[in-house]
């Protein structure tokens, strides 16, 4: 048995309330729509969870905390919230195809 350790593997899958539409959570930072009756990617969303930090460390950086773990449809579909390996949680419009809301650091470590 082999196992894809790629940066781009799917990690989290949800489905509209309009089925056959699917969202997936990705670790090469986007979220994915497909339609599930055509086997069809109809779009990927490339803007959600994005770092700006600059040189090698930002490169680091990038490859692994945009990772999206997790992915819901809210609002009648409308609306799309995730979260990501940066701790943070963004609120985007799918009809505008923009972020709405963006929580960053959502979550603080409370180390023992």
């Amino acid at each position: 048995m082999e196992y894809d350790f790629s940066i781009d593997a799917i990690i989290y899958i949800t489905m509209a309330t309009n089925f056959p539409h699917a969202y997936t959570a990705s670790c090469d930072k986007t979220v994915g729509i497909f339609n599930i009756d055509k086997t069809q990617q109809l779009d990927s969303l490339d803007f959600i969870h994005t770092s700006n930090i600059a040189g090698l460390e930002g490169i680091i950086y990038r490859l692994y905390q945009d990772t999206i773990y997790g992915v819901k449809l809210i609002k009648g579909d409308k609306f799309l919230i995730t979260c990501s390996v940066d701790r943070s949680v963004v609120i985007t419009d799918l009809q505008k195809r923009q972020v709405v809301k963006k929580f960053d650091k959502a979550h603080t470590s409370k180390a023992i």
